[in-house]
């Protein structure tokens, strides 16, 4: 995986010019798919690591989303793929309930 500064982000359409050579900042060494609608797996896999997301960014309310927790519908049409770093949402919510 590049850095931002060796491999900036140009918003293009063009095929991927990152040279497996070059400098990197982090290694892709495993997955593990998580079962869609599984919400126990999902907690226990990104507890342990980052995970890859897929969802439907289509809507009209997920394309004006400003801040804070997202509560639209979800939808089924998957056209982006997001990395979910850490669950604070659920942490505080088992934390206090």
């Amino acid at each position: 995986m590049a850095s931002e500064t060796n491999y900036p982000y140009k918003e293009t359409d063009e095929k991927c010019k990152f040279k497996k050579e070059s400098k990197h900042v982090a290694e892709i060494k495993g997955y593990e798919k998580v079962p869609s609608n599984s919400e126990n797996d999902f907690l226990k896999a990104v507890a342990n690591q980052p995970v890859s997301v897929y969802v439907d960014a289509g809507d009209y309310v997920f394309q004006f989303y400003s801040g804070g927790i997202f509560t639209g519908k979800c939808g089924t049409d998957t056209d982006h793929v997001v990395l979910l770093l850490v669950m604070v949402y659920h942490l505080i919510i088992l934390s206090i309930g």
